[in-house]
C-alpha cells in the first residue's frame, strides 16, 4: 500500500502530520481512527470488525490519532488534523493492541501483525 508515494512501513512522523494538506482519503485500504481502541467491549468489536473487513478485503491500514473533516455531523474520509494520541507506555499499549488482535481475530493466529509507533 502507497501513501504519499510510501509503503505504509516507511511512513514517519513528518509524512502522518502532512495528511491534512494531501489528497489522501479514506478507502477500503485506509482507515483514520482519533483515538485507540479502549478495553470497553463495543469498542474493541467496532475495532476488530475493521481489521477483519481490511484482512478479508486483501489488507490495509488504520491510522490511529487522524482527526477527520466534517460535513455537518458526517465524516468525510480526509484527515483534519494530526494529534497523534497519547500513550503512557507505548510498548505496554503495543502488546495490548497485539493480544486484541490474536485472541479476537482467530485470522491472526500465527500471523505478524506489525504496530508502529512514530
Amino acid at each position: 500500500m502507497i501513501i504519499l508515494g510510501k509503503t505504509i512501513g516507511a511512513l514517519d512522523a513528518t509524512d502522518l502530520l502532512a495528511l491534512p494538506n494531501s489528497e489522501v482519503r479514506e478507502s477500503r485500504l485506509l482507515e483514520f481512527k482519533e483515538t485507540l481502541p479502549t478495553n470497553q467491549q463495543e469498542d474493541k468489536k467496532d475495532f476488530l470488525f475493521e481489521v477483519a473487513g481490511m484482512v478479508n478485503g486483501g489488507g490495509g491500514a488504520i491510522i490511529i490519532g487522524v482527526e477527520e473533516e466534517r460535513d455537518g455531523n458526517k465524516k468525510t474520509g480526509k484527515a483534519r488534523a494530526v494529534p497523534g494520541v497519547e500513550v503512557a507506555g507505548i510498548d505496554s499499549e503495543k502488546v495490548r493492541l497485539e493480544n486484541l488482535l490474536r485472541d479476537g481475530i482467530h485470522l491472526f493466529r500465527g500471523y505478524h501483525y506489525p504496530v508502529a509507533d512514530l
